[in-house]
């Protein structure tokens, strides 16, 4: 197996289910209020004073808010790119959310490094291969 096929390998697998869909499989029956999202790509912006901004990539601003765990999950659920989502109207069952696909990730990402390394004992190119992996999906770990 070349490198090359591993990544499809995976691509493929994270593709037919593997990945959980963000929120949709962490959400379950909370209380949510809806939240237009601009259909433009959006990234972390600046942090200053304890405020998190999200940005479009115009540079424009989507939001300013005090919750880290809400700009990450706003991040997070713009990999499907929908107009718009459903946000948690309780901070702390927003914030084990995120933790909760957080820990989906890094367990995925561990999975990926032991397979890796299983198939390619002498490479040493799996934060390569990881971030060509989740590029192509649109995937990000904040």
């Amino acid at each position: 197996m070349t490198e090359k096929e591993f990544i499809a390998e995976w691509i493929e697998k994270l593709k037919a289910g593997y990945l959980k869909k963000f929120p949709d499989e962490f959400i379950g029956e909370t209380d949510c209020q809806d939240f237009q999202l601009p259909m433009k790509n959006i990234h972390m912006g600046e942090e200053l004073f304890g405020s998190y901004e999200l940005i479009d990539s115009d540079g424009n601003s989507v939001l300013v808010t005090n919750s880290q765990a809400k700009a990450k999950y706003i991040l997070y659920s713009c990999r499907e790119k929908r107009p718009v989502i459903k946000i948690p109207s309780d901070e702390q069952k927003l914030n084990e959310i995120v933790k909760n696909y957080e820990k989906h990730l890094d367990s995925l990402i561990r999975e990926l490094e032991k397979q890796y390394t299983t198939t390619f004992p002498k490479q040493k190119n799996f934060f390569a291969i990881s971030n060509n992996i989740f590029n192509s999906l649109n995937l990000k770990r904040y």
